[in-house]
């Protein structure tokens, strides 16, 4: 299956942005003891390389949304796209071990696994369930519940 280069690109740009944020808390001298968000005692480059961070999870859970979408209008066969959910899902979920604090792969795999069981069981709820399943902003608002 061929590569969207503009989602791998985004993808990569977030985990940068993410990477400096955890260089920032293991290595900037007051990290420990200040909050980086406390506008009191944090810098402005400081705050607003904290600040964007927060888009950054969110911004996972609707590009893997984007991606269930295109993978099921692009498979040839259901149970192709239903496999692949199934192994992307249990991955998602063994990977967060031990659990972090915001549960995003956690998150995605079982959203993932979800998705599958729906495509399995055929009836009203579950046909729902798939449809807002293969839209991206469904991962993206269902995310935002689980964090607030």
């Amino acid at each position: 299956m061929k590569r969207i280069n503009s989602i791998d690109t985004t993808r990569g740009f977030v985990m940068v942005i993410m990477a400096l944020d955890h260089v920032r808390d293991f290595m900037h001298t007051t990290s420990m003891t200040r909050s980086p968000t406390n506008l009191q005692t944090t810098t402005t480059l400081i705050f607003m390389t904290r600040w964007v961070t927060h888009l950054c999870a969110p911004t996972f859970v609707f590009l893997s949304g984007v991606s269930a979408y295109i993978l099921f209008k692009r498979s040839e066969t259901l149970s192709e796209s239903r496999a692949f959910l199934l192994k992307r899902g249990l991955w998602l979920v063994i990977l967060e071990y031990p659990i972090s604090l915001l549960f995003t792969l956690l998150f995605l795999g079982i959203m993932f696994l979800i998705l599958f069981i729906s495509e399995k069981i055929k009836n009203r709820f579950t046909e729902i369930l798939s449809v807002y399943g293969r839209v991206p902003l469904f991962y993206f608002i269902i995310h935002l519940l689980f964090i607030l």
